[in-house]
């Protein structure tokens, strides 16, 4: 009688053991796993955070482009002087015999379309500005654009002038970083050429940007990223507190191969989106180049 007993409790527990398994492998197959997450998500919210990086950098590197140009402006030196506003709250000194102009924001000063940068962009040049051969080094001396640490150099030469009277430059990032206030930091080292579409006023304004780049991001992945189809960036878009090109495709390798990312500017509007494709799975998201939100790492 006892044998029978644990015999049929025995039964009983494989029975309800099996109904339990049943029960759990029909539940993860409806819904995410409550500890780890959705895999696709987080993977996503990954790359969005990527992209949001790289318009943070990428914005940031083309403010400092404008900035030397409006630098040179400012200075007499390329002939052509217009009213500034991304100087209009910096000290602007000009060393003609050593050719150096030192761009001076202080501790920091917050231009009309709302930038605050601070610190200090010191540019050393050959020639003029829109000289065929010229060349300008820019340096950054505790630089900040809205909280983001810049550093590295940028020598910028310019290659050509084109019939149409526009300038093309080629640009190179040395030792280029970017560290951001949660302490993470991404490097950069890139070549890329900028062709200058000069408008009637400095808002009206153009920039095609082609080339690669590489360096390490803030989860501290290599990646390399080419230019597929050529970046364009619009002046009056900051008017509207719109940083990111209005069009363009540039694409991300992480790791070598481990993860393929584009990013896909749109059709010249001035808006903060951009299409993120992820190893072939394509969304449009919004991004705020100035919003610097954290990277969640996988633990």
């Amino acid at each position: 009688m006892k044998t029978l007993t644990n015999d049929l409790l025995s039964n009983r527990m494989k029975s309800l053991m099996a109904a339990l398994f049943v029960m759990i492998f029909a539940a993860s197959c409806g819904e995410e796993d409550p500890v780890l997450g959705d895999d696709e998500t987080l993977n996503f919210e990954v790359d969005e955070a990527n992209a949001e990086t790289e318009a943070t950098i990428e914005s940031a590197m083309d403010d400092i482009d404008n900035i030397t140009e409006a630098g040179m402006d400012f200075a007499n030196v390329a002939g052509r002087h217009r009213d500034s506003e991304l100087l209009e709250c910096a000290e602007v000194t000009h060393d003609e015999e050593n050719q150096t102009i030192t761009i001076d924001y202080g501790d920091g000063c917050e231009g009309r379309r709302g930038r605050m940068r601070s610190g200090k962009i010191i540019i050393t040049y050959t020639g003029r500005s829109l000289e065929p051969g010229s060349v300008k080094t820019v340096t950054m001396e505790d630089f900040m654009v809205d909280e983001v640490a810049i550093a590295g150099t940028r020598i910028k030469t310019n290659l050509m002038m084109t019939e149409d009277d526009t300038p093309v430059f080629r640009i190179q990032l040395v030792g280029g970083s970017a560290t951001f206030p949660d302490g993470t930091v991404a490097t950069r080292e890139s070549d890329l050429t900028r062709t200058w579409i000069r408008g009637e006023d400095e808002l009206s304004d153009e920039s095609y940007v082609e080339g690669t780049s590489s360096g390490l991001n803030r989860e501290g992945n290599t990646y390399e990223t080419t230019i597929l189809e050529r970046i364009v960036y619009k002046r009056d878009c900051g008017r509207l507190l719109k940083f990111l090109p209005v069009s363009g495709v540039k694409e991300i390798v992480i790791n070598g191969g481990e993860s393929v990312i584009t990013y896909d500017y749109g059709d010249g509007e001035c808006d903060n989106l951009v299409t993120i494709n992820t190893d072939g799975v394509s969304e449009e998201v919004e991004i705020n180049p100035r919003r610097l939100k954290h990277i969640a790492k996988r633990g």
